[in-house]
């Protein structure tokens, strides 16, 4: 995981070829079918009704851009431009949520997952 200077790289934390700048949680288009894998397994019945829906939200999005036909999407705050997912980074929490019930059997996933938790960390320290 790389955390940089904001003045001086807009990139706040890379890791592999996920970004975080600060405002957006940005997300290569490779990386959808993963995504979907990572949150097959989230119950959404065991959350607070917005929490359900936001879920929801989330994962139709994910469902829409997955299909190799899209290339731009914006759904609510969700935006795919067809090439990256952009996520604003208050969904973090929702986002970590969404993927701890997958089994970390994967390097890609707990590079991921670590990434996720760095961006999380940065969040909570104020910024």
């Amino acid at each position: 995981m790389i955390y940089m200077n904001e003045e001086l790289n807009p990139n706040v934390i890379v890791s592999d070829d996920l970004k975080f700048d600060g405002k957006n949680i940005v997300i290569p288009r490779y990386w959808i079918d993963n995504l979907c894998e990572y949150i097959k397994n989230h119950d959404p019945d065991k959350e607070l009704e917005a929490d359900k829906e936001d879920f929801i939200l989330f994962r139709n999005f994910l469902y829409t851009v997955v299909n190799p036909l899209v290339c731009y999407f914006v759904f609510d705050d969700l935006k795919f431009d067809g090439k990256n997912i952009v996520v604003p980074s208050y969904w973090i929490d929702n986002l970590c949520e969404y993927i701890k019930n997958h089994d970390p059997d994967k390097e890609d996933f707990i590079l991921f997952r670590n990434f996720l938790w760095s961006v999380q960390e940065y969040r909570n320290q104020g910024n």
